[in-house]
């Protein structure tokens, strides 16, 4: 027995002397985490990981999904200005329309050059017929507030009770006469028509915007001129109709500088005077949108012009306006990603702990068998592989 110990003695010792030795021809790989010398703690910090990726995931998803959500916004935005310009540009060619065929009704032109001055009766009864047609013409739709028709001969074909008589040479030597005059037999869209008004005393605040054409003779020169009032009701309809949201600002702008809005005068804001409007104005383009800043706050401008008439409709949305649809999505994601957090913490949390206090068992169970003590025994719960090593901990003691 004394020989056999001597020798297992040996074998030991060698054994050790052996395990100590450092082996040749490179370096062991050590997985080492600074500061945590643990397993519970590194597992605990393996945890951390897919957890500051599910952070992450998040952020990136929300941000992927604010951009989509302000794009389509910003699309759909500039799609109904457009339609909106679109829909005034319609408005337009029908008011042109219904100017066109008064002022070549060939009743109107021969009376206004003077063909009935010798027959006074056919003069009046064409008169009279003259103001029925136009009437009829210019009030078949609901655009038109009022109209003149007035030239160098005759007498002025008005339907406001008010005005009785109009002076053409005062009216063709003014500047927005010379204006006309210069238009020959076009079209002329304009915001206000002050000089008309100076002889009317009436004011711009009757009537939105107006359609103007000249009454020429044979050789096509303006022998008279012809204007209708654009009612303020039919003007702002299709900008109350966009109903963009609070805060939001529409406006349909003449070439002359008149501004149509959606708010009341006293809140108005002035286009007009932005660079950012007359740059676009100054422009080729025929729509625009752009984020700009506007009293220290951001905002989506959005320009349409209205055919070639002159007018632009304008729009600015706050920015904020537009972020506030992503709430219920900014929600839903911290929502998501706090339970994302949550579980892997709880499971972290959870599977840490039954690592930890099964490795306390078995280690305390280690330090009694190393201290001389080999009557403990082994207990760990569970059915995984600790709960393995602990029963076949007890099984070596019970054999030992």
């Amino acid at each position: 027995m004394k020989i056999s110990w001597g020798l297992n003695k040996q074998k030991i010792v060698k054994s050790k002397k052996l395990n100590k030795e450092k082996p040749k021809g490179g370096k062991k790989f050590k997985l080492n985490i600074k500061g945590v010398n643990t397993i519970v703690g590194k597992l605990i910090i393996s945890y951390v990981v897919p957890i500051i990726l599910i952070v992450v995931l998040g952020i990136i998803s929300y941000r992927k999904a604010a951009d989509t959500i302000i794009a389509n916004y910003e699309n759909s935005m500039e799609n109904t200005i457009q339609k909106t310009a679109e829909y005034y540009g319609l408005m337009m060619d029908t008011l042109a329309t219904n100017c066109n065929q008064i002022a070549i009704d060939n009743t109107l032109q021969s009376y206004y050059r003077g063909v009935y001055k010798n027959d006074p009766l056919q003069e009046k009864k064409n008169f009279q017929e003259i103001k029925k047609s136009m009437f009829k013409n210019a009030f078949s739709g609901d655009f038109v507030n009022g109209i003149y028709a007035f030239g160098e001969y005759g007498s002025a074909s008005v339907s406001y009770s008010d005005v009785k008589k109009l002076e053409y040479g005062a009216y063709a030597e003014s500047e927005e006469g010379t204006q006309m005059t210069g238009m020959k037999e076009n079209i002329l869209y304009a915001g206000y028509h002050n000089d008309l008004d100076a002889q009317t005393g009436h004011t711009s605040d009757e009537y939105a915007f107006c359609v103007k054409r000249n009454i020429t003779n044979k050789s096509a020169k303006p022998i008279g001129v012809i204007v209708m009032d654009i009612s303020m009701d039919a003007a702002k309809e299709p900008l109350l109709q966009m109903d963009l949201g609070e805060g939001t600002t529409c406006a349909l702008i003449s070439s002359d500088g008149r501004q149509i809005s959606d708010l009341e005068e006293e809140n108005e804001i002035s286009f007009v005077t932005m660079e950012a409007y007359q740059n676009f104005i100054a422009g080729e383009e025929s729509s625009k949108a752009d984020y700009m800043k506007y009293n220290g706050k951001n905002y989506l401008f959005l320009f349409s012009k209205v055919g070639d008439t002159g007018f632009t409709v304008c729009t600015m949305i706050p920015r904020a306006l537009i972020t506030s649809r992503l709430k219920d999505i900014q929600t839903a994601t911290v929502i998501i990603v706090i339970i994302a957090l949550l579980i892997s913490g709880c499971t972290a949390a959870v599977i840490s702990a039954g690592m930890n206090s099964s490795i306390k068992n078995i280690s305390k169970v280690m330090k009694s068998v190393a201290e001389g003590d080999l009557t403990v025994s082994v207990h760990v719960k569970g059915k995984d592989e600790f709960k393995k090593l602990g029963d076949h901990a007890g099984d070596m003691l019970a054999n030992t």
